[in-house]
């Protein structure tokens, strides 16, 4: 069975906000690679990703947002994670 991941974006340019709601699995982890890279790619300077919505988080989802911080810090934008349980 394959779980939807919501992912939403509020803020400016400079400091987005991207959030996300559901599990961050090997099922949803393209979508939320994908997301996460289209934002850095219009980003400035800094990118929060709230993770309050998120249920689970496995190794491949873990993997994703260590490879996120990894660009970010290439790019010289601050990575945040934020609602994390």
């Amino acid at each position: 069975m394959r779980v939807p991941v919501g992912i939403e974006v509020d803020g400016d340019t400079a400091r987005p906000i991207l959030h996300v709601d559901g599990d961050i699995n090997q099922e949803t982890s393209s979508a939320v690679r994908t997301a996460i890279l289209k934002v850095m790619n219009r980003c400035e300077e800094r990118l929060v990703v709230d993770l309050k919505g998120v249920k689970h988080i496995d190794k491949v989802g873990a993997s994703v947002l260590v490879r996120a911080f990894d660009e970010a810090e290439k790019r010289q934008i601050d990575f945040l994670l934020t609602g994390l349980n």
